[in-house]
């Protein structure tokens, strides 16, 4: 006879341990979290065989009747209760209700979530149930399980036992060989979702159990040692623990994570086995929390999209998540319960049990009646396939005319005579760019109507994460116009290093963003709207806003455009677009004299006598946009008054440079009144000789040529006009303290 099953705490622990992690990370609380499904794969294909192996006879009917206990039935229950309880909100919109429950039910979440381009790391998607793909690859691989058993089992018969290990993790290599090639070809959640990608934790499982049946001693005996052991398996944990707090989603070491996170719960079972075989302490408990571990994973998710909606500060929000996340795992499982053995606890179960029953059948009706949007959506979808043969056709015409239209679009800016109505028909022509998600798309007609020489490409479910790759690839083949239309959004929102690739990717193109509706389910138009705080060629085409209050506008999801719809939203487009240019262009005549102006103001100036005047072809030609009042024997007056000039005509420069020498005595006051006369301007001060005072004025800079003037060479006989060499030095030593300067 077979040995009974054998209670393993290490498998309650790390099923206790993987569920507040999983919890923890949709709580946006712990990075890594999500690896935490690895060890319930783990867990899971190590279970599934020690139960069967432990047993004498197999019998399918048995084996699907406790699936259906075990696995099932909790969630049967916790699906119709999230429906019943959402009804009571039509405020919350839940479009998919019925595809994705039926999605659950049979077992193909995972798949159906992947057909609806859903992202489990966005954190989000308008679902309460975007944590069930995991117990649809559950729910699939145990429906099949039996099958893998029992030709492991036939194996092991025929040749020995051996073979059968071998072939065992022949299978669990080779799947986690193609999840790992995947994550390298295909997309984040292709790899995260599907069954085959992640089939290879479960196998790894069931691997190590059928290694520990055959080979019960699996840790080495050099380590065999209780105090060894218990460091190894600390050890394990501290690993464990740090790679849920150290590797997102976004890391590249996610897939050997998985596989690293897989492995440590096997060698953890077998250093838990060693150690806490028979001897665990307070194991009821440990097994009262781990038995709610499922139900946890279950509720969590639906109670957490729940509070979504909630106005709360997170503190509370988190809390109150937490609080009733575990109340109702205890209320469930309460009313689930069979063991009745306590008398004042049985009519309170019976109570539960009734209550889940009726509550589960309220949902099962909701889920019945609930309206299926699909027929609408197909119709929806063949507009939109038509719509994309209308595309790849323009964008074949763009090609042609966009090198044409921005040269004329360049001339026309230049061209500040033309007024408003011209400028109407500069945006109307001009060369735009659109990228978008199904909206877009569904508008296409409209907006080449209005932007006839546009270049659209709009396709269904995109999200912002593939927005790059394709601004890059009209950047190479030198079609990407300006300015350029964003539709994104609906489908998810993407990270902020992912908004600023396609930020650098546009370069200085003006970007227009179209936000979102329905923002209560995605959660974007925030982002936006700081996004174009923080960037000024942004600019957010409020659709939210200007939609707002029109149903007719939309279909029944609130997203995609009716026939109005799709007029307003590229009205939308076009007026957002005309009132950025109209600013711009009022701006620019504005701008024109002012930029004159500050063009002549940002020259240099130079006052100087013959100093300046000694060397003025060489300083000209170093200074080919200076100003230059310099003139023979220049008096102090003669300065104060043509400042005086400058000021009157707005023509004083930023930057002033006064260079006399001593032919013209000049004293502290004098300086002084310069200074003040120049007050908004950066001034310089060459000195041939040292002064007894200083200028605390921070604009001013003192030059002290004086000091290169010891050199005899520089000077000429009398000790004030300069020799070449001097008027060299002096060149050196303008150009080089001047050199920040225009010149």
């Amino acid at each position: 006879m077979k040995e009974k099953n054998v209670y393993l705490p290490i498998l309650d622990m790390l099923k206790i341990v993987s569920c507040l992690a999983v919890l923890f990370y949709h709580l946006g609380m712990l990075p890594g979290g999500y690896l935490a499904v690895c060890v319930f794969f783990v867990i899971s294909g190590y279970l599934s065989y020690l139960s069967l192996s432990k047993r004498e006879k197999f019998s399918f009917l048995d084996y699907y009747v406790r699936l259906f206990k075990r696995i099932y039935l909790p969630l049967i229950i916790v699906l119709f209760l999230t429906v019943a309880f959402f009804s009571f909100f039509p405020e919350i919109r839940w479009l998919h209700l019925k595809e994705e429950t039926t999605s659950v039910l049979l077992g193909y979440n995972n798949f159906w979530q992947l057909n609806a381009n859903l992202d489990y790391f966005a954190k989000n998607v308008n679902s309460p149930f975007i944590h069930l793909w995991y117990i649809s690859i559950l729910l699939q691989f145990d429906l099949c399980f039996p099958i893998l058993y029992l030709f492991l089992k036939k194996i092991e018969k025929k040749w020995q036992k051996k073979v059968s290990i071998l072939f065992s993790f022949f299978l669990t290599a080779f799947f986690f060989s193609y999840f790992y090639w995947m994550s390298l070809k295909a997309t984040r959640m292709v790899t995260y979702y599907h069954t085959f990608t992640r089939i290879f934790s479960l196998l790894l499982g069931v691997s190590w159990a059928l290694l520990a049946e055959h080979y019960p001693s699996l840790i080495p005996k050099v380590f065999r040692e209780k105090k060894k052991s218990w460091v190894i398996l600390s050890f394990y944990f501290l690993v464990l623990v740090g790679l849920f707090f150290l590797v997102d989603a976004q890391s590249k070491w996610m897939p050997l994570s998985m596989l690293g996170v897989s492995f440590l719960t096997c060698r953890m079972i077998d250093y838990g086995s060693f150690l806490f075989h028979h001897t665990f302490p307070r194991k009821r408990i440990l097994r009262y929390l781990a038995e709610r571990s499922y139900v946890v994973y279950l509720v969590q998710h639906p109670i957490i999209f729940f509070f979504e909606y909630s106005n709360l500060e997170s503190v509370y929000q988190i809390c109150l998540i937490l609080l009733f996340t575990f109340l109702s795992t205890f209320l469930i499982c309460a009313g689930l319960d069979k063991k009745r053995e306590e008398d004042h606890f049985v009519r309170l179960k019976q109570v539960l049990f009734l209550l889940l029953i009726i509550g589960s059948s309220y949902g099962g009706y909701r889920y019945v009646i609930a309206a299926d949007y699909r027929l609408e959506r197909k119709k929806l979808e063949e507009q939109l396939s038509q719509n994309e043969k209308i595309v790849l056709e323009k964008q074949k015409e763009y090609e042609l005319k966009l090198e044409q239209e921005q040269e004329e679009w360049n001339d026309l800016l230049k061209d500040m005579e033309n007024g408003e109505e011209e400028l109407k028909t500069i945006v109307q022509n001009l060369a735009v760019v659109g990228v978008g998600d199904s909206v877009m798309l569904g508008a296409v007609n409209n907006l080449y109507s209005q932007f006839p020489n546009g270049y659209f490409d709009a396709k269904v479910s995109r999200t912002p994460w593939v927005v790059n790759d394709i601004l890059v690839d009209l950047k190479k083949k030198n079609l990407l116009g300006n300015p350029i239309i964003l539709n994104l959004g609906a489908n998810g929102d993407c990270s902020s290093s992912c908004k600023k690739e396609i930020l650098k990717t546009c370069g200085d193109r003006d970007i227009f963003w179209v936000n979102v509706t329905n923002d209560q389910d995605v959660h974007v138009n925030t982002k936006l709207n700081s996004l174009a705080e923080t960037y000024s060629n942004v600019h957010i085409v409020d659709w939210e806003m200007i939609s707002k209050g029109h149903k007719e506008y939309f279909y029944a999801d609130g997203i995609h455009l009716t026939s109005p719809g799709r007029k307003a939203y590229t009205k939308a487009i076009y007026d957002k677009i005309y009132e950025v240019y109209l600013k711009r262009y009022q701006q620019e005549q504005q701008e024109i004299l002012k930029d004159y102006l500050e063009k002549q103001k940002d020259k240099i100036t130079f006052y100087g006598n013959d100093i300046l005047l000694n060397v003025f072809q060489g300083i000209e030609e170093d200074f080919k946009d200076a100003r230059f009042h310099v003139q023979k024997n220049y008096d102090y007056q003669e300065v104060v008054e043509q400042l005086n000039h400058d000021l009157q005509e707005n023509t004083l420069t930023n930057t002033i440079v006064f260079a006399f020498d001593e032919t013209t005595p000049l004293g502290k006051e004098e300086y002084q009144r310069w200074i003040d006369l120049c007050k908004n301007s950066h001034v310089y001060i060459l000195l041939t000789h040292p002064l007894d005072f200083s200028f605390s004025d921070e604009f001013v800079t003192v030059i002290p040529f004086y000091q290169e003037l010891r050199k005899d060479e520089y000077l000429m006989m009398d000790g004030i006009h300069l020799t070449q060499d001097g008027n060299m030095a002096l060149r050196n030593i303008l150009k080089s303290t001047l050199s920040g300067e225009d010149k």
